[in-house]
C-alpha cells in the first residue's frame, strides 16, 4: 500500500507501536495522523494461516471493510495483494495503473528479517548482535533476499559507527551487503539510500552520494527510510534546512520512531534551533531510553547555550550516552566549559585515541568547542 503515490501509510516502526497496547482506533489514528485503519490478526498452525482483516473509518469508528482468509503458508504474498486491492476499493481510489504487487519471499526467512528489523532498530550493541544473527539465518535460507542484504548492510554500519566492531571491516562489510542488495535488486530504493549514506560516511565522496540518492529518491520517493538517509546526505553538505526538512518529513510518516526523533533533535541543533532540539530529542528518550548518540546531542544542546547552571545537568547526559566516541567528545568539551580541565584533557586524549581518520572531524568539533582553532584546524 505504501507504494501507492496517493496514500499515505506510516512506517511499520509506528504502527507496530500498538501491537498489544489497549488503544481505541480514533486514538491510534490521531497518533499516527490517519483517517483509516486497517487492522487485523495472523494465525499460524502448521502450514495453514488464518487472516483476518478489517478497515475501519477512524472518524466515525465504523467498519468499512473485513474479510477473513484462510490458506496455506505459501499464499501469504497473493493474500496481501487482494487486501490492497480491496483497501483501494473501498477508498475509492482511481488509480492510473495497476496495484503495486507484493513480492513473494520465503515465509521463514521473511520472519527473521521482520524479527531482526525490530531488533536494530533499538538502536543498543545487544539489538544489532541480534540483527546480524537473524539476518544471517534468513539469507542463509533465501541468499537472493535483497532486503535482508540491505538491513544487514545498515547494521554492519551501524556497529562500525557506533565502535561495536573494527571500523574498517565494519565499513567494508557493510558496503559489501549493500551492493548485494543492489545487484539483486537494481529497484530497491531503500538500499540506494543506505549505499548513499555510507559511500558519504565512508568514502566521503559527495557527489557520488548524491547520485546513489538520487536513484533512491526516483524509486521510493516516500519512503522513510530513504527520507532518513537523505537528511544524513544534507548534513554532508552542510545544507542543513534541508536536513530539517528531510528529517520532518520522515518523521511525518513515522511518527513514533525514535530514530527520526533523533535525527530531528539533531538537525535542529545543527540548525541553532536549541529549544526545539531539546523538546524532540527527550521524545527520543522516552520511546528509546538507550538510543545511541541522544544523549550526546541533548548535552551539546545544553553547552550551546552558555548557561552555567545546565552545564552539571549536561555532563550527566553526556556521560549516560552509550556510544563512547560521541560520549568523550561531550564530556572533553562539557568538563573544560566546568574549569575541570584535567578531565578534558583525559577524555580528549582518549579521543584521539580511538578515533580513525574517518573521525578526525569529531576531534576537529571537539576543540573548535572548547575555543582551540588551531588545533581545529590541524585536525
Amino acid at each position: 500500500l505504501a507504494r501507492i503515490p496517493t496514500i499515505r501509510v506510516p512506517a511499520r516502526t509506528s504502527s507496530n507501536y500498538f501491537e498489544g497496547k489497549d488503544v481505541d482506533i480514533p486514538t491510534i489514528a490521531e497518533r499516527l495522523n490517519v483517517a483509516h485503519v486497517l487492522e487485523g490478526s495472523v494465525q499460524k498452525s502448521g502450514n495453514r494461516i488464518r487472516v483476518t482483516t478489517q478497515l475501519v473509518n477512524a472518524h466515525s469508528d465504523t467498519h468499512l471493510w473485513s474479510e477473513i482468509y484462510e490458506r496455506e503458508l505459501e499464499d501469504l504474498f497473493s493474500i496481501q495483494n487482494e487486501i490492497a486491492v480491496s483497501v483501494v476499493e473501498h477508498l475509492k481510489i482511481e488509480l492510473l495503473s495497476e496495484p503495486p504487487r507484493a513480492r513473494a519471499q520465503n515465509p521463514e526467512a521473511l520472519e527473521l528479517f521482520l524479527q531482526a528489523i525490530h531488533f536494530s532498530m533499538l538502536g543498543t550493541r545487544a539489538g544489532n548482535d541480534k540483527a546480524v544473527e537473524l539476518l544471517q539465518e534468513a539469507i542463509a535460507i533465501d541468499p537472493d533476499y535483497s532486503m535482508a542484504w540491505s538491513q544487514l548492510g545498515l547494521v554492519y554500519g551501524n556497529q562500525a559507527f557506533d565502535g561495536e566492531v573494527d571500523a574498517t571491516q565494519g565499513q567494508t562489510k557493510a558496503l559489501d551487503a549493500l551492493q548485494k542488495a543492489i545487484e539483486i535488486d537494481p529497484t530497491n530504493g531503500v538500499a540506494w539510500s543506505r549505499l548513499g549514506s555510507n559511500w558519504l560516511a565512508i568514502k566521503g565522496d559527495l557527489a557520488q552520494s548524491a547520485e546513489y540518492f538520487q536513484r533512491a529518491l526516483s524509486l521510493e520517493p516516500g519512503n522513510t527510510l530513504v527520507l532518513f538517509n537523505a537528511h544524513l546526505l544534507a548534513q554532508g553538505m552542510g545544507r542543513t534546512e534541508l536536513m530539517v526538512k528531510f528529517a520532518e518529513l520522515g518523521l511525518e510518516g513515522d511518527p513514533l520512531n525514535p530514530m527520526f526523533y533523533y535525527a530531528l533533535g539533531n538537525a535542529y541543533f545543527l540548525n541553532g534551533q536549541l529549544d526545539e532540539s531539546e523538546d524532540i530529542l527527550r521524545e527520543a528518550l522516552l520511546l528509546s531510553p538507550d538510543m545511541s548518540s541522544v544523549n550526546a546531542v541533548l548535552s551539546r544542546v545544553q553547552f550551546e547555550r552558555e548557561d552555567q547552571s545546565q552545564l552539571e545537568e549536561a555532563l550527566r547526559n553526556a556521560n549516560n550516552e552509550p556510544v563512547e566516541l560521541s560520549r568523550l567528545l561531550a564530556t572533553s568539551i562539557i568538563h573544560y566549559a566546568l574549569g575541570n580541565e584535567e578531565k578534558s584533557t583525559q577524555a580528549m586524549n582518549a579521543l584521539i585515541e580511538l578515533c580513525v581518520p574517518q573521525d578526525f572531524p569529531l576531534i576537529a568539533i571537539a576543540y573548535a568547542s572548547i575555543g582551540d582553532t588551531e588545533k581545529a584546524f590541524e585536525w
